[in-house]
């Protein structure tokens, strides 16, 4: 399963329709789309809602979050995300990777 963050806006007028169903729709939706919500967050700010979801494919999350949007009335920014570990350990690998390439190209 691959992990994604949605940052989640609903869509002018849909703010007064948030209900404990609507969560629900919204959980059954990720669920549909063979994935499940980790965690999910009503914010204050610039978005509306955050979710941490996980989902098989990016095809997936990219018809969850449509589906969302249409059933919802949100439109959510969906980003791919590593655990933090991974992420340290791609971007050292990455690293030290270019360095030996600069190190090859001096020579």
């Amino acid at each position: 399963m691959n992990t994604y963050v949605m940052l989640g806006n609903y869509l002018p007028g849909e703010v007064r329709n948030v209900a404990a169903h609507r969560t629900a729709q919204l959980r059954e939706i990720v669920s549909k789309n063979g994935g499940n919500v980790i965690s999910a967050y009503g914010l204050l700010g610039r978005n509306d809602l955050v979710l941490v979801v996980e989902l098989p494919r990016l095809e997936d999350a990219m018809r969850a979050a449509v589906e969302l949007g249409i059933r919802v009335g949100a439109s959510f920014q969906t980003s791919p995300a590593l655990p933090i570990d991974d992420f340290d350990r791609l971007v050292e690998d990455l690293t030290t990777e270019i360095e030996s390439d600069r190190m090859e190209a001096r020579e």
